[in-house]
């Protein structure tokens, strides 16, 4: 990186701070929930014409594209900024969609922030980075590897679908990621990723006066239901950097559903967050074998079982389908692009980051576990706040985040 870059590129961005901040707010004051997001996109896309990006496109599903280009192109694959425009219901806060600038002292830290739903998740960090590639563009360096921004569509509705287009569909060529989910400016290596199992138990109604003469699959899926817990969470898989892997039985439906009638049918969700070394074929495989056992003293048993998938239709109009999960991942700190981006927040901080795993999942294990791609995660913003009644982010965070951004892009594309 050379000091007359950097120089150009703290210098635009600390020019254009009160800019940024502006487009912050308008983004939040923007509602763009799951399949809505059409009008944010365009906020964005807008945002990056204004910044003189090489080129700015609208995927087919939703997804935002902006490229800063290689003039002397020396690497095939780009650098990609990603993150999320969708963001979840407001629920109980008070003017979501205000943008309010607050004092952060209520939540017990200093300074302003920006509150509203989405801020911290992750209107933040997708500022920081729109910002980031534009002072690059406009400080006029000759980049050797294309950096591209990417405001997805449809994260917050699990099966990643809008990371999951813009890898299968738009034909890109990434050697690195940086995902800018919340990470209080510290460098996430890694999360466990969330399984989705349904089973369902079948049976045969009758009068609740006569059980005998039905099946009833609500206690047919009461042995399973015991068997795994008894059988399967005690033995589930842990390690040192992860933690152990977790699983909860969530939902519960019967059918026909009426008091006085024996169910012929029940269904259950299991939620599993999983380690990476632990995979969803690995764990179904563990609960069938738990259930055949079962069978063997009991004939009426019957059961189907499978791993959930989301269907979805984006703002688009476009119709996508994925499995309902999201992959865990781990990226080694040995990684180059994590040696670099922990110089280069230590020299923009002060400080060395934390290296931490995310409690949360995130798009970032579709791109590191089913693309190959080399994956971190780098954002303002505490997770603590997102999906909360306090979503709320701190205006300084941004900045600085945004100046990592840029020197890291200088980094790995001069």
């Amino acid at each position: 990186m050379r000091a007359e870059d950097k120089r150009k590129v703290m210098q635009f961005l600390e020019a254009n701070k009160e800019e940024m901040l502006e487009f912050l707010i308008r983004t939040i004051q923007t509602p763009s929930l799951s399949c809505h997001e059409g009008e944010v996109a365009r906020l964005y896309a807008s945002k990056m014409q204004e910044l003189g990006y090489d080129e700015v496109e609208i995927d087919g599903i939703g997804n935002v594209l902006g490229w800063v280009k290689a003039t002397e192109p020396c690497y095939e694959k780009c650098l990609l900024f990603n993150g999320h425009m969708d963001h979840v219901p407001p629920g109980k806060m008070v003017d979501p969609y205000a943008g309010l600038i607050i004092d952060a002292g209520r939540y017990g830290e200093e300074g302003q922030a920006v509150y509203g739903r989405g801020a911290s998740d992750m209107k933040g960090a997708l500022a920081a980075m729109v910002f980031a590639a534009g002072a690059i563009k406009a400080a006029g360096i000759k980049l050797k590897r294309d950096l591209l921004v990417t405001p997805v569509v449809l994260e917050e509705m699990r099966g990643q679908l809008g990371t999951k287009y813009l890898i299968e569909n738009d034909n890109l060529k990434v050697e690195y990621t940086i995902v800018g989910e919340a990470s209080n400016l510290d460098i996430a290596l890694g999360h466990r990723g969330i399984i989705e199992h349904i089973i369902t138990t079948s049976g045969k109604s009758a009068h609740a006066s006569q059980p005998e003469h039905g099946v009833n699959a609500f206690y047919k899926m009461m042995d399973i239901l015991t068997a795994v817990r008894l059988n399967i969470i005690p033995k589930l898989p842990a390690d040192e950097l992860f933690g152990k892997t977790t699983m909860t039985i969530n939902t519960c439906q019967v059918s026909p559903g009426v008091s006085n009638v024996i169910p012929d049918s029940c269904t259950v969700t299991i939620d599993t967050r999983n380690i990476p070394s632990f995979t969803a074929p690995e764990l179904t495989a563990r609960l069938r074998a738990e259930i055949e056992k079962l069978k063997l003293n009991d004939p009426e048993l019957e059961y189907e079982i499978s791993c959930s998938n989301v269907e979805l239709t984006s703002y688009t109009g476009l119709r996508a389908s994925s499995e309902n999960q999201l992959y865990p991942f781990y990226t080694s700190p040995e990684q180059p692009l994590v040696k670099k981006l922990q110089e280069i927040i230590s020299m923009v901080r002060g400080r060395r980051p934390q290296l931490r795993i995310w409690k949360f999942a995130t798009d970032g294990g579709y791109l590191s576990t089913k693309a190959g791609i080399v994956t971190v995660g780098f954002g303002p913003g505490d997770e603590r706040y997102a999906h909360t009644a306090d979503d709320h982010i701190l205006v300084a965070d941004v900045f600085t985040a945004a100046r990592v951004y840029a020197l890291i892009a200088l980094e790995m594309c001069t």
